[in-house]
């Protein structure tokens, strides 16, 4: 997979007229050579850096105390450590486009550096390379999935599916938010999960609090109950957000979940290449404008190794959709005390789109049956 994910960095760099690009970014480290480097994100000065020549081969740049696992890890065959604590890894960085002959315009995440490396780095290259910002190339490069990607981003979403509805299944009295946000984890671990980076989990008048974490309020008789399950798996982001009812929902509970899927349907029939990620959007908030329905001006945003990518689904942004992009889905409707959500995964088809997480019907309100506590 990272190889045809170089290809593609390469050909941007001939665009672009780049001798070489840096990556930087955990995401797109992991996403260049195929490891989420593990103390990346949490120790900021412990630089992970891929130097990917417009030709020749990668190299990695990695601190030594996680070199062994790197080199187990990544599919790259150069790798350079360097001592945190004796070393800068952006004068390594510079060193090894000395010595790899690169001169000219050299690509770098100037958004992700801090101002103290990107001036050290610059200084390091002067009168031999000059910086050149790439996020947003990167962004756009990162929006087309590659078909192992796609693989994982929706073994992702499925594992977060069943995790959802594993967690829904029963409900007994005396039950907690938390102890349906550790069914919830328990089933997302044993399904295959690496980890739950945010667990949303609301009831009652707590169901508007969009990415609420679950806590010790317990879940009573008819209760809506709304949950986001966002983790990873294999790296990739899964984000599946649901909602049910203990019990028998009322004519409003089911009258306004049948909203969200005729939302999610006008929103699915749309979603095809060549589509304008606004229209789409606009289409939706028509529609939810028309019933006098409260909700954000978003519908939905772009997955793979982030929460959050281009392309987003809103008023703000205008993407030409394209096959291999994958998608979160997620009509919604937020009144002061109550909240409902659905959001699917959906990967963009040459001739439409196909939903991943299709295994349990969502086009019916979720009931949670009572039942004895684990």
């Amino acid at each position: 997979m990272p190889e045809e994910i170089r290809e593609r960095q390469r050909q941007a760099m001939r665009r672009l007229g780049l001798a070489a690009m840096a990556i930087m970014a955990p995401e797109n480290v992991c996403w260049t050579v195929g490891v989420l480097v593990p103390s990346q994100k949490t120790v900021r000065h412990r630089h992970a850096v891929v130097l990917v020549p417009r030709d020749g081969e990668p190299e990695l740049l990695v601190v030594n105390v996680e070199e062994g696992y790197v080199r187990a890890h990544a599919d790259v065959a150069r790798v350079t450590a360097y001592n945190e604590f004796t070393q800068k890894p952006m004068l390594l960085l510079a060193e090894a486009i000395r010595a790899r002959g690169l001169r000219g315009r050299v690509g770098v995440e100037a958004g992700y550096l801090n101002h103290t490396d990107y001036v050290l780095l610059e200084q390091a290259l002067d009168g031999v390379a000059q910086l050149v910002p790439i996020d947003d190339e990167l962004a756009a490069l990162r929006m087309v999935k590659t078909p192992a990607e796609i693989a994982r981003l929706r073994r992702a979403a499925q594992v977060a599916e069943h995790a959802a509805y594993a967690g829904l299944r029963t409900w007994w009295p005396g039950m907690t938010e938390a102890d349906l946000g550790r069914r919830i984890a328990d089933a997302f671990a044993a399904a295959g999960g690496d980890t739950l980076t945010m667990l949303s989990v609301t009831a009652g008048e707590r169901t508007p609090m969009l990415n609420g974490p679950p806590t010790a309020r317990e879940i009573r008789a008819g209760d809506v109950v709304r949950i986001d399950v966002i983790g990873t798996v294999d790296h990739y982001v899964c984000d599946v957000a649901r909602t049910a009812v203990v019990g028998t929902p009322t004519p409003e509970h089911e009258a306004l979940w049948q909203r969200l899927v005729d939302c999610r349907a006008l929103a699915l029939e749309m979603i095809r290449p060549g589509a304008s990620t606004r229209a789409i959007f606009q289409t939706y908030m028509e529609k939810m404008d028309a019933w006098g329905l409260p909700t954000l001006h978003f519908l939905g945003h772009g997955l793979g190794l982030t929460l959050h990518e281009e392309p987003y689904l809103n008023r703000y942004t205008d993407t030409t959709l394209a096959e291999g992009m994958v998608l979160a889905v997620e009509p919604l409707v937020v009144f002061p005390t109550l909240g409902m959500q659905l959001e699917d995964a959906v990967v963009v088809t040459a001739g439409g789109c196909d939903v991943v997480t299709c295994r349990h019907d969502a086009t019916r309100l979720w009931r949670m049956e009572p039942g004895a506590a684990p």
